[in-house]
């Protein structure tokens, strides 16, 4: 999987609003960097909210 920006996801969880969420945040970019997806409908399974953006992107 590629992660556009790793620096977006620190600035999420670095705002107030969101400073509970690091943890969780960085343990799921841990787990969908070791991940292999072949197809979006495989994220769709792990990841029920995902949207498939195009037939190869998905939006999670």
């Amino acid at each position: 999987m590629r992660i556009i920006s790793q620096k977006t996801l620190k600035y999420f969880y670095e705002q107030s609003n969101y400073r509970d969420s690091k943890n969780a945040v960085e343990a799921w970019h841990k787990e969908v960097l070791k991940l292999d997806w072949n197809n979006p409908n495989e994220i769709k399974t792990m990841y029920k909210n995902a949207s498939v953006v195009r037939d190869t992107k998905n939006c999670l």
